[in-house]
């Protein structure tokens, strides 16, 4: 006959054991992968902007364009696209109160298109670019939330999955390796309502802080592009008026 106390004391074992088995909340997952983005613990605080300049290549290795996004916190945000010839320029930019975007044809007399972008479509911007400055961090309380979504294998590696949404509707999901908390690859809904994701596969350091080198794209499990993160420049000289809207 088992007595009451055995009872109590494999109960007891039972519950220690679930605990001791059981994962990080997404606040541990966060807090874990921002430290290891960083070299040291105030690596971060010196940011105040950033310029991030890169090439893209599609599924086959053909030229697709090359890219510069220009960050500045708390909010501007210009994302300036190239054609592989360099004939055609798109600018999207915003400075978390208005936005807009411009094509221009970079030949003598080449004509300039300039749109205004949404307020909603503005909003999304905002959070995006506090989310890039902010290095994994959690959304301030008032702007969204995350969520650990659980732990999935990608890339033969095992990895906790973390939802961030922001209350413009911003979202995407952060996928951090176990072990190390580095940065597997970011998914995230396209208006088409097709999932892109992007699978790093090469990290690198610039003044104490860890950025993608090297990812490849995927919409819908196909691969469809490859992008190198050609130069990194923390604090560049950005006037603000690059984010204003061009034409009144």
């Amino acid at each position: 006959m088992v007595s009451l106390r055995s009872i109590s004391t494999l109960f007891l074992l039972a519950v220690s054991t679930a605990v001791a088995q059981a994962g990080p909340t997404a606040a541990e997952v966060v807090t874990k992968a921002h430290s290891a983005a960083l070299k040291e613990a105030t690596s971060a605080d010196k940011v105040k902007g950033l310029r991030i300049e890169l090439k893209i290549v599609d599924a086959d290795k053909k030229p697709l364009g090359s890219t510069i996004l220009e960050l500045v916190a708390p909010y501007s945000r210009r994302q300036i696209d190239y054609t592989p010839d360099f004939y055609i320029e798109n600018v999207t930019a915003s400075n978390g109160l208005e936005g807009w975007i411009s094509r221009r044809e970079l030949s003598p007399n080449g004509r300039t298109d300039n749109k205004i972008i949404q307020f909603q479509q503005v909003a999304r911007m905002k959070d995006s670019t506090a989310s890039d400055l902010n290095f994994y961090a959690a959304p301030e309380q008032n702007q969204g939330s995350i969520n650990l979504s659980g732990t999935t294998e990608i890339d033969g590696k095992k990895v906790y999955s973390i939802e961030y949404k922001y209350n413009s509707g911003h979202a995407i999901t952060r996928h951090f390796e176990t072990k190390s908390y580095e940065l597997v690859a970011t998914d995230q809904v396209m208006p088409d309502g097709k999932l892109q994701r992007q699978l790093v596969k090469e990290l690198f350091w610039v003044d104490g802080l860890s950025f993608t080198k090297r990812e490849e794209i995927y919409l819908a499990d196909k691969k469809v592009a490859e992008v190198t993160y050609e130069k990194v420049t923390i604090n560049p000289s950005v006037s603000e008026s690059a984010f204003a809207f061009p034409v009144r």
